[in-house]
């Protein structure tokens, strides 16, 4: 993503806080918990060594769980993990963003999509 669009995602992000409230987060702002995390990179395949996968190692994380927007557990709603990864070193996406961190946003919406943006796959969920 370049600088422009990070800009853009960011005064989204801003505005629809301001829209509500200021204290309320912009999206997944329903919290059910926040643990702490140590993540394990093991080694991969030489395409795939870039930034926290670029060598092996172990780095503390916070990660934190949550729903999209609905305050009422027993409404249908997407679910959110966000994991920031701490001691990552390398270029960051967002200059402003801080050193040393690097985060993973993860949403989910009912079931897992597989195959390519025009004609993925609606696998079933086990219930």
């Amino acid at each position: 993503m370049d600088q422009t669009n990070l800009q853009t995602v960011t005064a989204i992000q801003i505005g629809m806080m301001r829209a509500t409230q200021p204290h309320v987060r912009g999206q997944h702002s329903k919290m059910h918990g926040c643990v702490n995390a140590v993540i394990d990179v093991l080694p991969v395949d030489a395409p795939f060594r870039h930034g926290l996968f670029a060598s092996p190692g172990r780095y503390e994380a916070l990660v934190r769980f949550s729903n999209g927007r609905e305050a009422d557990d027993r409404n249908p709603d997407i679910h959110g993990m966000a994991i920031k990864v701490f001691g990552v070193v390398g270029d960051k996406a967002h200059v402003d963003g801080p050193d040393g961190e690097q985060d993973f946003i993860l949403a989910e919406s009912g079931g897992a999509k597989t195959g390519h943006g025009s004609g993925g796959i609606v696998l079933p969920r086990a219930e």
